[in-house]
């Protein structure tokens, strides 16, 4: 959190600033960064929505200058100010509640692994919710549709929620979507990419729950 903190205030943020995050990609990867930042007690931070292409479509200047880091920053950031989940927490999560799987299709299925990396499938009992699929023309559907998207998947919101993914990444997406929609859940940071890595934890293969 201390180098975290270093970065940020050389980004000249003060407490009262406001911070706008955004990609080329629909938000799958500001998602994270807006996740983090409120992981770290800055609330004051938004996704922009389409990202650069939806500001370069309304006819905004667009530089291939890199900006300066304005540096100086006050801010004070301290850990933990979002919900995580530990291996052991999101499998429970699956067996008693609702966790959400972020990644493509094929992924949860268990596609053929690829040489080197690990196999895939899901954590038994993780529901497949795309982060993809709450994004149309690459920015967010409106918030009434993905809530009910959610809810018919099976998301009840008076239970806790859980959400994960590769490598936290479209889960963040995903939670920055939820999060406009009304719906607050916990993120496995560590993700499918830490699950794996313990051989001894089971992994479901198939379209089905497991």
């Amino acid at each position: 959190i201390a180098r975290f903190q270093d970065n940020v205030r050389g980004w000249g943020v003060n407490p009262e600033t406001l911070v706008v995050v955004y990609d080329d990609n629909a938000g799958a990867q500001a998602g994270r960064a807006w996740w983090t930042l409120r992981w770290a007690g800055f609330d004051n931070v938004r996704l922009l929505d389409g990202g650069v292409d939806a500001w370069a479509a309304l006819g905004q200047t667009v530089t291939k200058e890199a900006a300066t880091p304005a540096g100086g920053g006050t801010v004070t950031l301290r850990a933990g100010c979002m919900p995580t989940l530990s291996a052991d927490a999101a499998a429970a999560l699956a067996r008693s509640s609702v966790l959400l799987d972020a990644r493509g299709k094929a992924n949860y299925v268990g596609a053929p692994a690829e040489p080197g990396k690990p196999a895939t499938g899901h954590i038994p009992g993780a529901m497949l919710a795309p982060s993809g699929e709450h994004v149309d023309c690459g920015c967010f559907r409106p918030s009434d549709d993905i809530r009910r998207r959610l809810v018919e998947l099976g998301v009840d919101a008076s239970k806790p929620i859980g959400v994960y993914c590769g490598s936290g990444n479209a889960a963040s997406h995903l939670l920055a979507a939820m999060h406009a929609a009304g719906l607050e859940a916990s993120l496995y940071v560590g993700s499918w990419s830490h699950w794996s890595a313990d051989p001894a934890r089971p992994v479901a293969t198939g379209p089905e729950r497991g």
